[in-house]
C-alpha cells in the first residue's frame, strides 16, 4: 500500500494550492496539540500517522460521507468553488484532494462557511471537555435564532485477544446528533429538549408553547427545524 501525504493547511495556502498549484510543505506532529493552522500549513508523513496501517484494521468510518464530494469553501478572503472534500466527524475537520495529495483544513473563524454536498457547514465555538473549542456545526436553519448539528463519530480502539475472548478490531460507530441554538450572535447553547429551549423566548412562549404542543414537537432535526423555523417567522 503506497503512501499518500496529509497535509495541514490555512486558508492563505488553500488559496495558493487552488490559484497556484503549489504546495508548501512543513512539519506537524501527530497529536495536533493545539497549533495554530492560520499561522501553519504542517505535513504528515502518511495518513498512517491519523488512521493506522489502513481499512483493513477497523471498522466502520470516521467519515460523514467515505467520498470526496465537490464543495464551495466561503472565507473572509474569498469563494473557493468546485473543491473536492469530505468531512471527517472524527477528527472534526474537512479534507480537501488535489490530485494526489489531501490536505487538512481545520476549523477557523476566518471560514465563513463550507458547502459540501447537501450540507452546510459553519465554524462555531462551543464547551468541550471543560474547554472552549472551534467546530464545524451544520447549519439547520438561520434567522433571529440559528440552528444547528453537531456530527459525532465514536472511536473504540483494537482490543489484543485475552483468555476465552479473541482479538477485536478498532471500530468506528456514528452517534446521535447533538444540536444547539443561539441567539443572534450569541452563544451556542444545547437543546436538551423543545420544552426547555423555548423558556430562552419569552417574547413568544406562549405562542411556542401551543405549536409543540399541536405539532408534538420533539428533539429530532426535523421537528426542532420546524419549530425554530415557526420562531423565526414570528
Amino acid at each position: 500500500m503506497s503512501k499518500k501525504p496529509v497535509l495541514f493547511i490555512s486558508l492563505w495556502m488553500l488559496a495558493s494550492a487552488v490559484c497556484v498549484g503549489q504546495h508548501i510543505t512543513s512539519y506537524r506532529d501527530a497529536g495536533r496539540t493545539g497549533l495554530n493552522v492560520t499561522d501553519h500549513m504542517l505535513l504528515l508523513d502518511s495518513r498512517k500517522v491519523l488512521y493506522g496501517d489502513g481499512a483493513a484494521e477497523t471498522v466502520g468510518t470516521p467519515y460523514l460521507a467515505e467520498t470526496f464530494d465537490s464543495a464551495d469553501v466561503y472565507t473572509l478572503k474569498g469563494v473557493f468553488n468546485s473543491m473536492q472534500m469530505r468531512y471527517n466527524v472524527h477528527e472534526d475537520y474537512m479534507e480537501y484532494k488535489d490530485k494526489d495529495v489531501v490536505y487538512i483544513l481545520d476549523p477557523a473563524l476566518n471560514i465563513k462557511r463550507v458547502d459540501l454536498g447537501n450540507n452546510r457547514f459553519v465554524v462555531e465555538k462551543s464547551e468541550a471537555g471543560g474547554k472552549m473549542k472551534l467546530g464545524y456545526f451544520v447549519l439547520l436553519d438561520s434567522g433571529k435564532v440559528t440552528l444547528l448539528a453537531k456530527k459525532n463519530v465514536a472511536y473504540r480502539e483494537p482490543q489484543p485477544a485475552k483468555a476465552m475472548q479473541e482479538a477485536t478490531l478498532g471500530s468506528y460507530t456514528k452517534q446521535k446528533d447533538e444540536y444547539f441554538f443561539k441567539i443572534g450572535n450569541g452563544q451556542l447553547n444545547e437543546i436538551t429538549s423543545p420544552k426547555r429551549m423555548i423558556e430562552s423566548f419569552p417574547d413568544k412562549k406562549d405562542e411556542l408553547e401551543q405549536f409543540v404542543r399541536k405539532e408534538k414537537i420533539s428533539r429530532n432535526e426535523e421537528d426542532l427545524t420546524r419549530l425554530v423555523r415557526y420562531y423565526n417567522s414570528l
